[in-house]
């Protein structure tokens, strides 16, 4: 697909200036953003610039125009007599990847087959991607093996364009997509959906969705990771409400925890971040084996005041593969009147 750009070229007398010497303005152009692979009703309107073309004498002077790839001048040469106006378009190729591009257009003259110059305009365009997958990124995060919950997720896409795109879609790996072929209206979110296949193997699954849209493809990478049954899971309470007493011109804070292991497999040595406000402690946690527990205490000595936040999270530098990341954090206010 093809960008537009209207350019107007402007050529009269100007007195004395080298016959030989072509001055055109401006010396650059820039087409800014332009979707990748859309059509020209998709881009944003561009202004029309003018060239002044100047030589010395009445005459007429024939125009060569060349632009360098991905930028295409549809007329090739022109002749224009002192003082007339002619309009040239350039387009843009806007199938090339997605990245900024840069080029040249180069206007060369002569007069009764004698060279007159030429001058030379730098062109500048940036492809993006016309078409938004989200979320981003694409994530099934643990899925316990050989389960089925948790192994559909939505995938949508919005269109940042002006027109309708047709979009294909081709799911690689472990994954599966449904429907494969959706048309994406501005404003019009479609939601698709998007299967985990395979969750009998152990570890850590990627694979994409390629999104062919008006001969530009771009990828949404997926990723999840099979948990195995017999694995941890670690789960943190309060051992009653936390303590507190004065202590000096200070508050002292006692936190008692209860620590769980209610999965199937020994849990790794692990930190346990506890946070009273804005200061926070780190507790080390020994293996657990399933269905055992530990008991753990924090205590702050703290000048806070007011009612603050207290916040545990177990496994704070995830050493375990756990059957559930869900149920490692807990939190509640502490008032230090």
């Amino acid at each position: 697909m093809k960008s537009k750009l209207s350019i107007v070229l402007l050529l009269f007398a100007a007195g004395i200036v080298n016959a030989q010497t072509i001055t055109v303005f401006p010396a650059s152009i820039n087409l800014g953003n332009i979707f990748q692979g859309a059509p020209n009703e998709f881009q944003s309107q561009v202004p029309a610039e003018t060239f002044t073309v100047r030589h010395s004498s009445s005459n007429a002077l024939d125009l060569s125009i060349v632009a360098s790839a991905p930028f295409i001048v549809q007329t090739s040469s022109i002749r224009v007599l002192a003082g007339e106006t002619r309009s040239i378009t350039v387009t843009f190729d806007s199938s090339v990847a997605i990245k900024s591009h840069s080029g040249t257009l180069t206007v060369t003259g002569s007069r009764n087959g004698a060279p007159a110059g030429s001058a030379a305009i730098q062109l500048l365009a940036n492809v993006i991607a016309s078409l938004k997958a989200s979320p981003q990124p694409f994530t099934f995060g643990d899925v316990l093996q050989g389960s089925t919950f948790g192994t559909n997720r939505d995938l949508v896409f919005e269109n940042l364009g002006s027109l309708p795109l047709p979009v294909k879609l081709t799911p690689f790996g472990p994954f599966s997509i449904t429907p494969t072929s959706i048309t994406v209206t501005p404003g019009l979110p479609v939601t698709t959906t998007v299967t985990l296949l395979n969750t009998t193997v152990v570890g850590p699954q990627s694979g994409r969705i390629e999104t062919l849209v008006s001969g530009g493809t771009t990828n949404v990478n997926i990723t999840a990771n099979i948990v195995s049954t017999a694995a941890p899971d670690l789960t943190v309470s309060f051992n009653g409400s936390p303590h507190v007493q004065p202590a000096g011109n200070k508050k002292k804070v006692t936190v008692s925890l209860v620590i769980h292991n209610t999965g199937a497999a020994v849990s790794q040595p692990c930190a346990t971040v506890v946070r009273l406000g804005n200061e926070f402690r780190v507790l080390s946690i020994i293996q657990i084996a399933p269905g055992q527990q530990v008991q753990k205490q924090s205590t702050f000595q703290t000048s806070q005041t007011g009612t603050v936040s207290l916040t545990v999270d177990v496994d704070s530098d995830s050493k375990n593969s756990e059957v559930s990341e869900n149920n490692n954090l807990i939190t509640t206010d502490v008032s230090l009147q």
